[in-house]
């Protein structure tokens, strides 16, 4: 908070004479009392507190928001508090942009064992451009519109970031923060690692979707290099059956993989090797092969769904739910599959113990 002795520190270099001259316009000039005295320098403090806030506008609108949003991701996901290593933030312009010039500003990244997500801030964007009113549900229009590409090729949807189901949005400096994703297989793959030159863009008119009339580009950053992956592998001494019982199979739960913010589950099961396959080589599978997917891809689906979810027990005496693994692949005779939360991070290391089918399993 702004205190007389800040701002008279900001007013360092105003003599008498400047005080006179500004008692003049404010018609103090004939006041010699104390009282008087008190009152123009009082009313110079208001007018440096006004310029004072002026200035702290300027500010945030340029640098501030920048910074405000990397301290709010930061505080909201407890990197500090969680000791997190696979988070990375990265510099911030001192400058703003040039008036209506749109920028795209890189504020922080996480990684797991599947994806690196990166946050980031778009500004200046009107409200309009952004979200649309339907009834009482607020639509982001970002969502459709709105997606990175990565070294001109893998492309990415851009999410905004939300706060208690409201987008992440500055009135002031009209600036929305995102987040976006990328697969760690594909940047070893297509990419060959960092670094890493992303592009937002969006499609303007058509529905966004399946029909637009071009691609407008944004603006522009380039991930120098990611955060090292944070992990803790968890084998269980017996490991935990689960039964796939529309197709008759049974499968096992081996241990889990820990990270801040996600969880890979290690499991085996029965037609594992044929199960997961290649996506980009989906078109070579035969009619057979695409049959005996179809049949079995529900069952297994729902029993992994089933098997997969647990409480982890920390050493606190809280407990963390970890729901349902979304995606998976099969490596070296195991399977794995990846939960994940969202804006949320958890100590790896304070982990104690997890409950996975109602059994509870201490973690070594």
């Amino acid at each position: 908070m702004l205190n007389e002795y800040a701002l008279l520190q900001a007013m360092e270099g105003i003599g008498a004479k400047q005080v006179q001259e500004a008692g003049s316009l404010l018609g103090y000039t004939g006041q010699k009392s104390r009282r008087g005295r008190r009152k123009l320098w009082r009313t110079l403090l208001l007018a440096a507190v006004i310029a004072s806030l002026l200035g702290v506008t300027a500010y945030a609108i340029g640098y501030g928001i920048h910074q405000q949003r990397q301290q709010e991701l930061r505080q909201r996901m407890q990197i500090d508090e969680h000791q997190v290593e696979n988070y990375m933030e990265y510099p911030v312009p001192t400058e703003e942009a040039e008036r209506g010039q749109t920028t795209v500003t890189l504020l922080s990244s996480m990684a797991d064992e599947e994806f690196i997500k990166f946050y980031f801030n778009i500004s200046p964007l009107e409200k309009e451009e952004m979200v649309e009113e339907q009834g009482n549900i607020t639509l982001a229009r970002i969502v459709l519109r709105y997606f990175c590409s990565f070294n001109g090729k893998t492309a990415s949807l851009v999410v905004p970031v939300e706060e208690n189901g409201q987008v992440l949005y500055d009135e002031a400096s009209k600036t929305l923060t995102c987040e976006s994703s990328f697969l760690l297989e594909e940047l070893a793959r297509e990419h060959a690692g960092f670094p890493l030159e992303v592009t937002v863009v969006r499609s303007v008119g058509g529905d966004g979707v399946r029909t637009f009339d071009y691609l407008e580009e944004l603006g522009r950053f380039t991930i120098e290099e990611g955060p090292a992956l944070q992990s803790r592998v968890c084998l269980f001494e017996t490991p935990v059956d689960f039964i796939c019982e529309e197709l008759g199979k049974t499968g096992r739960v081996l241990g889990v993989e820990l990270h801040p913010s996600s969880m890979t589950w290690l499991l085996e099961h029965e037609d594992a090797d044929r199960f997961y396959y290649d996506l980009s080589h989906w078109q070579e599978l035969s009619d057979e092969e695409m049959d005996w997917l179809q049949a079995v891809q529900a069952p297994w689906a729902n029993a992994i769904d089933r098997a997969a979810r647990g409480i982890l027990h920390m050493d606190d005496g809280t407990d963390f739910d970890v729901l349902s693994a979304e995606s998976g692949i099969y490596e070296d005779g195991i399977v794995k599959r990846y939960s994940q939360w969202e804006l949320q991070t958890i100590d790896i290391n304070a982990v104690t113990a997890i409950t996975v089918g109602g059994t509870r399993i201490e973690l070594n």
